[in-house]
């Protein structure tokens, strides 16, 4: 990994660090590392049939708002109680804050339009 790799990944550290709920969704898809957690999160909302959705977060037009239930569609209920007992909010409030945020976090760690790929 070179000093740009690195420099990427702690951008995208600490723009997801900066809400808790974000931070342990990626770290979660990711095993610590927020470039892989965002790319498999979008990856896990277009296998659920929510890709025009992650999609628009992606790419350079207008954020399409997500709802509570779309949220759990495209996580997977397990995944919604694991973070609820991480940050000790019920899985409702969970589901509710990741549909004010994700639009905008995935939007920001995504700024040219693309999810960026790692280097080999």
């Amino acid at each position: 990994m070179g000093l740009m790799d690195n420099m990427k990944d702690a951008a995208m550290g600490k723009m997801a660090s900066q809400n808790p709920l974000v931070s342990h969704l990626l770290s979660m898809f990711g095993g610590g590392n927020p470039s892989q957690g965002l790319s498999a999160l979008i990856s896990s909302f277009q296998q659920k049939g929510l890709g025009g959705l992650v999609n628009s977060w992606v790419g350079t037009g207008e954020n399409q708002p997500i709802s509570p239930d779309q949220v759990e569609q495209g996580l997977g209920q397990d995944r919604i109680q694991q973070i609820s007992g991480k940050v000790g909010m019920d899985p409702n409030t969970v589901k509710t804050k990741l549909a004010e945020v994700l639009p905008g976090v995935v939007d920001k760690m995504t700024p040219n339009g693309k999810v960026e790929q790692e280097a080999a």
